[in-house]
């Protein structure tokens, strides 16, 4: 009983011990495979955030570039350049008003204005006209190549992009196409993903949150950015150190406007769906260590019924051995005895007959001596007799 009740304590203590490595393995393999999924989670969210990036850029720089073409075409165009020269007279100024109009109808341009570097508005169509004296694209237009600014809507508050140029042909004349961003921001607000735009300062030109318009993004590096907004001297979004991050960021520089396209990815969803993963592959490391524990204690108790089986079956073999043997020996005993009374039996029988021969031999004696008496006493009557008479 004793030794039952140790061998059960221990088979309980080694499942026990089977369980809890099995556990261990299961958290070390659920901790590496968190790794991986996160790592991949990660990944998964900057390839989007590149993905989002490129088609963002290109979208972009496909809608600007229509009206790079309209302003580019509207400098090098020798009747502008011919109807903005000093003392022109008024129909041709006329005519040019017309040839604007028809551009912005034809392109959909919100506004298309063509004035002198003095504030002297020569055509427009397109309300509300800019101030000559606040257009921050005038000054930069008057030097080579095509120039591209955004700047806020006075009346309507929306972005507002602006591409000038210097009309060919004169040293004073800039030609203006501007065309609210509403299209973009629109387009862009049915990202998930945050947008943002920004100058070489980090002031921040269009983004798809609003309540960031204001804010200038600061520096970092790419990877995981957090972001925080400072309020204070300068408002601006400050981003921290990307080790605790909740983004994932990717950017690209527009090389003819100097901006800067920052895509930002939340990578919550992307560790969400790791952490699920995580725990499914978790739970199955666990099922699979409680199934191969289940079945390796099945096979530790089926060997310890074997094992009890086959010490039976030896004690059994041992006590039939000995009883065997026992047995043997009684038999052993008993022939013994029954060879000695066997022996004594011979020797009784030969004694009986000797009893008898010799109880025969005494019998005859006794008759003999009895027939001797009978014999002798007529004969010594008779010898008496004849003594008397002779």
């Amino acid at each position: 009983m004793k030794s039952w009740w140790k061998r059960n304590l221990h088979e309980e203590l080694s499942v026990g011990r089977v369980t809890t490595a099995i556990l261990l393995v299961a958290a070390l393999l659920t901790g590496t495979s968190w790794g991986f999924y996160r790592d991949a989670a990660l990944a998964n969210a900057q390839r989007q955030a590149t993905a989002t990036l490129r088609l963002t850029v290109r979208a972009l720089d496909g809608y600007m570039e229509r009206y790079r073409i309209l302003t580019a075409l509207l400098a090098a165009d020798q009747e502008v350049g011919s109807q903005t020269r000093p003392g022109v007279p008024a129909g041709s100024v006329a005519t040019l008003q017309a040839k604007i109009e028809a551009s912005a109808a034809l392109t959909g341009a919100a506004r298309i204005v063509v004035l002198r570097q003095d504030g002297e508005l020569l055509a427009a169509t397109g309300l509300p006209l800019p101030d000559p004296g606040q257009a921050p694209w005038l000054a930069p237009a008057l030097g080579r190549g095509v120039k591209s600014t955004l700047e806020v809507d006075p009346q309507t508050g929306a972005r507002e992009m602006t591409i000038a140029a210097r009309v060919e042909g004169t040293e004073d004349v800039v030609v203006a196409v501007s065309q609210h961003l509403d299209e973009i921001e629109a387009e862009w607000r049915r990202s998930p993903d945050v947008v943002i735009l920004a100058d070489p300062a980090g002031q921040i030109l269009l983004t798809t949150r609003r309540d960031w318009m204001s804010l200038s993004v600061m520096p970092s590096p790419d990877g995981l950015v957090r972001y925080r907004e400072v309020t204070g001297a300068t408002a601006r979004l400050e981003l921290a150190d990307p080790t605790g991050g909740q983004w994932v960021e990717a950017r690209q520089g527009m090389p003819r406007e100097d901006w800067t396209l920052r895509v930002w990815v939340d990578t919550g969803p992307f560790l969400s769906s790791a952490r699920r993963s995580t725990i499914l592959i978790g739970l199955s490391f666990l099922l699979v260590g409680l199934v191969a524990a289940l079945i390796w204690q099945r096979r530790v108790r089926m060997t310890e019924r074997i094992r009890l089986t086959e010490d039976a079956r030896t004690e059994l073999e041992r006590r039939v051995t000995d009883r065997t043997a026992e047995l043997a020996a009684v038999a052993s005993r008993l022939e013994t005895e029954v060879e000695e009374r066997r022996g004594t039996e011979i020797k009784l029988r030969q004694t009986q007959a000797d009893l008898i021969q010799s109880g025969k031999l005494a019998a005859l004696g006794q008759l003999s001596a009895a027939l001797s008496h009978e014999i002798n006493q007529p004969l010594a009557a008779v010898r008496n007799f004849a003594e008397n008479a002779g």
